[in-house]
């Protein structure tokens, strides 16, 4: 009898081979998914990386040295790794530049390259990613956090991977919008961007997006924490303990102005509370900014029927009279936040629980197929099919020896 690990290898193997792009023989991604989404995101990567490991440890490496090659190499903006690379140069209609956005995405990059080497042991591969690696997480310190409370703030909601949550509504002044009303205000905010060079200051002084996320904080202390052990294991102590010392000041960060705040993100100047509730504040777990104590509480709510109906945990919870569990991230199972929520269960030695998520997720892929998100009372694949990061239900299998 087949396990369901070796079932999903078997469909996963199909999956990725099906969404390989090769470029000029030199460069190697995962799209995301067929039509919908052809060029490259930097978390969808990272995730596909991850997940190779365990099927092509080589196309992983690959899949993460393309992701970093376009990072930009001068001016205001150098270090950055942008959301998204465009290798047919189909870029310069919306970003102004042909070959990448003038954004980022959460920073798991790190984080994926660690696990990587952790398969295949490769320090040759670290070498060639950890300065690539520093120089992003030190644009992130010199362009993102102006008021220096080693909080970063993003400027877009693509940035936070989470296009069109309910968190963002206030401050695109958005009123139970549309689809398309909220494409098109995050559309719209593109241009302010250019207009302002991205600069998070100008932006916030003309009451643009700009907003202190917890979980992109979280995911960049988990990040750092990464880049620490990566410097490390290269012999590069002092490195090493620099970082490490700067994922304690962004985890303090988190606890002392987000975490005593209830979980809120926070937007302006003034730092003032988004108070809406979605599973982001579960993120905390993964980013390793609360205390056990507090980790129980967390724990006890993501277990709650609103926010873990039946098929994973949704991001938003069904209490609230903005859940849609059809809507584009609007009350929905995505693959990424519940490994991200897996995996802070596991930090925090919540194995059982980990075990119950890992064993949900592999049943509603087996099920249902390998979709974008799902609806997370009835387990309906929606949003684009054949979708490359549901393959992370594989890492979950393994993992737990399923």
């Amino acid at each position: 009898m087949r396990t369901s690990t070796q079932t999903l290898r078997d469909k996963i193997i199909q999956l990725l081979e099906a969404n390989r792009v090769d470029i000029h023989s030199k460069y190697t991604y995962t799209k995301p998914a067929p039509k919908v989404y052809e060029q490259q995101w930097l978390w969808d990567s990272c995730f596909h990386a991850i997940v190779q490991r365990w099927i092509d440890p080589e196309m992983a490496k690959r899949e993460l040295l393309t992701v970093v090659a376009h990072q930009v190499d001068n001016g205001t903006h150098t270090g950055m790794i942008p959301h998204m690379n465009y290798w047919d140069n189909a870029g310069s209609e919306l970003w102004g530049i042909a070959h990448r956005s003038i954004i980022t995405q959460p920073p798991i990059i790190a984080c994926a390259t660690l696990l990587v080497h952790e398969v295949g042991h490769d320090k040759k591969f670290l070498n060639a990613m950890y300065e690539p690696l520093a120089k992003y997480h030190r644009w992130l310190t010199s362009d993102r956090d102006p008021d220096g409370d080693n909080l970063v703030s993003i400027i877009h909601p693509w940035e936070s991977g989470w296009d069109a949550s309910q968190r963002w509504d206030r401050i695109l002044k958005l009123n139970k919008p549309t689809d398309d009303d909220s494409k098109m205000e995050r559309v719209k905010l593109v241009l302010a961007l250019k207009t302002y060079d991205c600069d998070p200051n100008a932006l916030e002084q003309q009451n643009y997006f700009s907003v202190e996320a917890i979980d992109f904080n979280n995911i960049r202390a988990a990040d750092i924490e990464s880049l620490a052990a990566i410097a490390k294991i290269l012999g590069k102590d002092d490195d090493s303990m620099s970082w490490k010392s700067i994922a304690k000041k962004i985890q303090g960060a988190i606890h002392r102005k987000m975490v005593l705040e209830n979980y809120y993100d926070l937007t302006s100047a003034d730092e003032i509370p988004i108070r809406v509730n979605n599973a982001a504040k579960f993120i905390s777990l993964f980013g390793g900014s609360i205390s056990h104590r507090e980790a129980l509480e967390l724990v006890k709510k993501l277990q709650s029927h609103v926010y873990w109906p039946h098929f994973g945990i949704t991001t938003t919870p069904t209490s609230s009279d903005t859940f849609d569990p059809n809507r584009y991230w609007r009350g929905n199972v995505w693959p990424c936040v519940n490994w991200l929520i897996y995996k802070g269960l596991k930090r925090y030695h919540f194995d059982d629980v980990a075990k119950k998520l890992a064993r949900n997720y592999i049943d509603l892929v087996l099920e249902n197929g390998f979709w974008e998100y799902y609806n997370p009372l009835t387990g309906q694949g929606l949003g684009a099919k054949d979708c490359s990061w549901a393959a992370l239900v594989l890492d979950l299998a393994i993992e737990e020896n399923l």
